[in-house]
């Protein structure tokens, strides 16, 4: 079940992973920073996701710049581990919100078109941020039960998030 834990709570280093939805209206302040950059560095993970467009994909850049000026966010390819670590995954389908494609037939929004996952990595290459750029898998997790919902995508997202989970459970 769920839990909401403010970054600056000690119980946060509790949990191996966390899951930020929208984190392109992240505005994390400098102590919020520093103690994410703890929490990663101390073995957590974090799944970024459902955030469209290049305004929001700047933000997410800058606040990780903020958390780790040092490293550099890297697109992932097909072949990383995570896409194959238990389900193989064989392409990157734009999972869209549930408004998006049941009323209006699309899968992209604010201008965000080509699907992407980017990675954060440690020294030793470590993945510790997983992002889903111009996709939005949470939305499909919580509506695959409605039949208006595309099977096809619903699936997909239950098949990158089981690989996220068990790859952040395992490395």
């Amino acid at each position: 079940h769920p839990v909401a834990v403010s970054l600056q709570e000690a119980q946060l280093l509790n949990f191996p992973f966390v899951y930020f939805v929208e984190p392109g209206y992240l505005d994390l302040s400098r102590e919020e920073a520093a103690a994410l950059r703890e929490y990663l560095l101390r073995g957590g993970f974090v799944i970024l996701d459902d955030f469209w467009g290049s305004r929001e994909w700047e933000n997410v850049r800058l606040q990780l710049y903020n958390v780790f000026p040092e490293y550099q966010l890297r697109q992932l390819s097909l072949d990383h581990p995570i896409f194959h670590c238990y389900f193989d995954i064989e392409e990157i389908l734009q999972t869209p919100n549930f408004q998006n494609i049941v009323y209006r037939g699309r899968t992209a929004e604010k201008g965000g078109t080509t699907p992407s996952y980017w990675g954060l990595f440690d020294e030793r290459e470590r993945l510790m941020v997983f992002i889903g750029r111009n996709l939005d898998n949470g939305d499909a997790w919580e509506w695959i039960d409605d039949p208006r919902y595309p099977l096809r995508y619903g699936l997909g997202a239950y098949k990158i998030g089981t690989n996220v989970i068990f790859y952040a459970m395992t490395h």
